[in-house]
């Protein structure tokens, strides 16, 4: 059986200049789906929503917080929040929860900088871990210490290196802040340490 794989996914410059642009900010969600709906369909991949939130995470507009009950959220930076992207909190179907919303001005950012946003998008999902591979900086072991620490849980300790669950673990093993057993799975059971 043979897999026809999809065209990676692209926009024309005079494409974009059909985005319309809303006195109310949108999230990330709402401005991929606003491209992807003037991009068409024609069976090319769409543009993520973790394209954009990669982007201006890279771009330093975003930064990683961590919460006091140790989750970890993104925020934008000061030069974000200059720029028109603000944090709100918002209430769903599961409670109120923390998003970023990107004004008339960030919107155009984000447009501005379409080719490097595409780029991120044909990077295939398995891959998204940026650092998987890389050694680890000794200001990485100063932050993974403080976060440990402070309880942050494995998965969301990935998140903020970029590194799978299973390089997080082998480092705190490594550091001596745990032990290998700590992350063994009973019968039956969980991982406790997360």
């Amino acid at each position: 059986m043979t897999e026809i794989a999809k065209r990676t996914f692209s926009i024309s410059p005079d494409d974009l200049k059909k985005y319309t642009f809303k006195k109310e900010p949108l999230t990330a969600a709402e401005i991929a789906q606003k491209i992807n709906e003037i991009a068409g369909r024609d069976g090319a991949e769409r543009l993520r929503v973790r394209s954009i939130t990669e982007f201006v995470y890279r771009s330093g507009l975003v930064e990683d917080r961590v919460l006091e009950d140790g989750r970890i959220v993104k925020y934008p930076s000061e030069a974000g929040e200059s720029l028109g992207i603000s944090g709100i909190e918002r209430t769903g179907k599961n409670g109120t929860y923390y998003t970023m919303v990107y004004d008339a001005a960030a919107q155009q950012l984000i447009l501005d900088h379409m080719d490097a946003i595409v780029e991120i998008n044909s990077v295939p999902r398995h891959n998204s871990k940026l650092n998987k591979g890389q050694p680890w900086t000794h200001r990485d072991d100063i932050a993974l210490r403080e976060l440990f620490y402070k309880r942050v849980p494995v998965r969301d300790l990935a998140v903020v290196f970029q590194r799978t669950a299973a390089a997080i673990r082998a480092r705190l093993v490594r550091l001596g802040l745990a032990k290998a057993e700590d992350f063994q799975r009973p019968r039956g059971g969980t991982v406790s340490a997360e």
